[in-house]
């Protein structure tokens, strides 16, 4: 996974630089939060989720702890 080129890209609301990068079919979309504090997190969590519109998409979230208020937010989806 070493050759796995990461492009900051613009994401509307966002507080902290978000990447992506694609490994085989799947876009990922990634963001560290862990530095930050509430409400950083759920505010680009949510910035980030509106990136994901198949399921060929998906958003990396580097925390410094399990976001239980986010996880709640978002239930199932």
């Amino acid at each position: 996974m070493s050759d796995i080129v990461k492009k900051e890209v613009e994401v509307p609301g966002a507080t902290v630089p978000f990447f992506s990068y694609k490994i085989g079919e799947t876009q990922y979309y990634e963001f560290d939060t862990s530095r930050c504090g509430p409400p950083e997190p759920m505010v680009n969590a949510m910035a980030g989720l509106k990136m994901i519109d198949g399921p060929d998409k998906k958003l990396v979230m580097i925390n410094h702890k399990k976001p239980m208020g986010l996880l709640e937010k978002i239930g199932a989806n």
